[in-house]
């Protein structure tokens, strides 16, 4: 037998686990079926305008109304059916308040760990892919050069006089 939680508004809610009193569930059953009754209406009224227009601007009328049945029909039949999964409120003996996270709020954490720890994971194969891409291109743009060239000196045959250029690297 679920055991309320200390400080409920209601003092009797031994049959309902989320702190409801009947009144409210009973109000609730209500509105969810005229909810349902107002989506069955305004869907009979689409197909109705659909079904009889002469005009594009009663079908768009009857098009938008049956939308709006859809709408309103899901929400209240696959809509918020209350607090049943939240955490009740824990106290203590001496009216101390525990802080209480649900497995909802630890799976997230957990997720956001996970994601973070894939981030890094991803930029660190990123950085070495592009420095490996990157020293191979250099190595063959080198070799294109260094091939030039020696074309270039060998079909002028010293007629052009090239100038050597040392480069020098900063190591740090």
């Amino acid at each position: 037998m679920p055991r309320p939680h200390v400080g409920s508004q209601y003092s009797d809610t031994s049959d309902y686990s989320d702190g409801r009193s009947p009144e409210r569930t009973r109000a609730i059953a209500v509105l969810r079926t005229l909810g349902f009754g107002v989506a069955v209406a305004l869907g009979a009224i689409s197909v109705w305008l659909i079904v009889t227009s002469d005009s594009l601007k009663t079908i768009r009328i009857g098009a938008l109304a049956g939308f709006w049945g859809l709408l309103v029909g899901g929400f209240s039949v696959f809509g918020r059916h209350g607090s049943a999964t939240a955490v009740p409120d824990a106290r203590s003996s001496f009216g101390q308040g525990l802080d209480v996270r649900s497995n909802g709020a630890v799976e997230r954490a957990q997720d956001a760990a996970d994601r973070r720890e894939f981030e890094v994971r991803l930029v660190q194969l990123l950085r070495r892919e592009v420095q490996e891409t990157m020293a191979g291109e250099l190595g063959r743009l080198s070799q294109d050069v260094a091939e030039l060239r020696t074309e270039l000196l060998d079909k002028l045959g010293g007629q052009l006089r090239m100038e050597r250029i040392e480069t020098t690297r900063i190591f740090g």
